[in-house]
């Protein structure tokens, strides 16, 4: 008995595109999920930032969560507290620990189990590769231009006007428009060094969209989004619900696929206990890289065999821009990203590095005192005093799928997953040179770098690699169509597929090549 034509394994990003494309083709499709859900809260307030931190009498649920996991406890570097996965998103990272187990060797491994996957937290910061990148990453650029039509289109995406369908940039922030101004009168010089600043492209709308409603500049995107400006996959899997063709499984996690001639059977089981098993012609793989890596060993019983992993590298950087000292600048503002600051500098066919730019005036200041020399009565005040001035570089580097390894290993408890991270001198050496370029040009910016951490390897949530579109001598590779090599009727559409992921953001490729992938299998079908 068949349950759907079409099961899709996870609601991330790369899921629900999927999954919208099999609907529209009129296929039935099934999705299983972990599925928890954020917490209940009061309506958010829909009000400026400053006006919540001064007037709001429970601000406390939206910047710290019931549960207070908003505080790190453990400092910023000591786990996830006090990150974008605490307070009113620790939902995101709710019992994966425990219900997917690992073993990190030098990383920081982060899972979901929530509905949207980690894309519930995502700071909706998007590009669109160029074409070298696209093709370091398995993708034939002109084949994925109507898919990221079709995703810009859906999601609602703003930013510079450079292709159809994307709405008005967000208005830039006081240190963006200053940064912008500075960049325009010395182009020259920065095109010398190959460094380019553009303002990005985002997931959030400046007008309406559905039921969607335009931001209002309130400065509260991480906090709370009455509105629904910034996409979120719930809001997808909302919309998927209201099919008859579609059919929602949450409180599982799946085990194993098993296939035969006529299609598949997926095992999963319970969160709250208890197994279960549903049948389709084709699966889609979405649970992430990590996650379809497990599933994907799981199935064919590969134990202590490596599969490739790439996990993209960061560090942030605290900087002080002094031009704007004694400057508050507008109170209608956004927390997003508000520049891209590019290393175009080549590494293997890609662009070295990637600086995205934020305001930290919407940040909790106490996140700050643990870096502090002084006592906290007194640091506090003189940072109330800089933090109008105080902008955060997080740079990205390539990830590449040689640099890490991830495999199923047999414990007392059970399967687990050993995920290693190990960078070669080579590529460390060209991290740092690129990591000295963007300072540059942060400083011909006119901002400076005051205190720079590099985050442990894994921790910026983005990895790729395990089950590549290249590299055939591999164990679980899938092919152009996305088909998974060794599992018959299995198809992957998530970053797994990417044999690396480049410096610039890439949720949106990952959106485009899910849909280039559900075409693939509506094809088969």
């Amino acid at each position: 008995m068949q349950d759907a034509e079409v099961i899709i394994i996870g609601s991330g990003p790369a899921g629900v595109q999927a999954a919208t494309v099999l609907i529209a083709a009129g296929r039935s499709v099934m999705m299983i999920d972990g599925g928890k859900k954020a917490p209940a809260l009061p309506q958010a307030p829909d009000a400026n930032f400053e006006d919540v931190r001064r007037n709001n009498q429970d601000q406390a649920r939206w910047f710290l969560g019931d549960d207070l996991s908003g505080i790190p406890v453990s400092g910023l570097t000591g786990g996830l507290g006090g990150g974008q996965v605490s307070g009113n998103r620790a939902n995101v990272v709710s019992g994966a620990r425990e219900q997917l187990p690992i073993t990190e060797e030098n990383c920081q491994i982060i899972q979901s189990l929530a509905e949207g996957g980690l894309g519930a937290a995502w700071g909706a910061a998007c590009a669109v590769p160029e074409e070298s990148e696209l093709t370091a990453m398995g993708l034939n650029a002109k084949d994925m231009q109507r898919h990221f039509d079709a995703v810009i289109n859906d999601i609602g995406v703003s930013g510079p006007q450079i292709r159809g369908g994307i709405q008005p940039a967000l208005p830039p922030d006081l240190h963006a428009s200053l940064a912008l101004e500075t960049y325009k009168k010395k182009q020259v010089s920065f095109e010398k060094k190959h460094i380019s600043v553009m303002q990005p492209l985002s997931a959030i709308l400046t007008q309406d969209n559905d039921d969607r409603r335009a931001s209002n500049l309130a400065d509260m995107e991480y906090w709370s989004d009455p509105r629904r400006s910034v996409y979120r996959p719930q809001y997808t899997l909302e919309k998927l619900r209201s099919s008859h063709s579609f059919t929602y499984k949450g409180d599982l996690i799946v085990e194993r696929i098993v296939s035969d001639t006529e299609g598949c059977t997926v095992h999963a089981r319970r969160m709250s206990g208890g197994t279960e098993s549903y049948r389709a012609k084709r699966v889609i793989l979405a649970a992430g890289a990590v996650g379809s890596a497990r599933i994907a060993l799981q199935s064919v019983g590969l134990y202590d065999t490596p599969l490739p992993f790439a996990a993209k590298p960061h560090v942030f950087s605290a900087c002080m821009h002094p031009a704007t000292l004694g400057k508050t600048g507008p109170k209608s503002r956004s927390s997003l990203c508000q520049l891209l600051i590019l290393d175009d500098n080549v590494l293997s066919g890609v662009r070295s590095g990637c600086a995205q730019l934020y305001s930290y005036r919407s940040l909790m200041l106490f996140r700050l005192l643990g870096s502090q020399p002084l006592a906290y009565p007194e640091a506090m005040k003189i940072l109330s005093m800089l933090t109008p001035s105080l902008v955060i570089a997080d740079i990205r580097f390539p990830a590449f799928g040689d640099n890490g390894s991830v495999s199923l290993v047999r414990t007392k408890d059970g399967d687990s997953l050993r995920i290693t991270c190990r960078v070669p001198d080579a590529e460390r050496d060209a991290r740092k040179h690129s990591w000295q370029r963007l300072k540059q040009g942060l400083r011909m910016l006119g901002m400076l770098p005051l205190r720079n951490m590099e985050l442990p390897e894994g921790s910026a949530s983005h990895y790729g690699g395990t089950l590549p579109m290249q590299g055939t001598n591999r164990i679980l590779t899938t092919d152009a169509r996305g088909k998974l090599r060794g599992l018959e009727h299995v198809s992957v559409a998530d970053a797994s597929v990417f044999p690396m992921l480049p410096a610039v953001p890439h949720t949106l490729t990952l959106m485009a090549n899910a849909r280039r992938i559900a075409e693939a299998v509506t094809e088969d079908l």
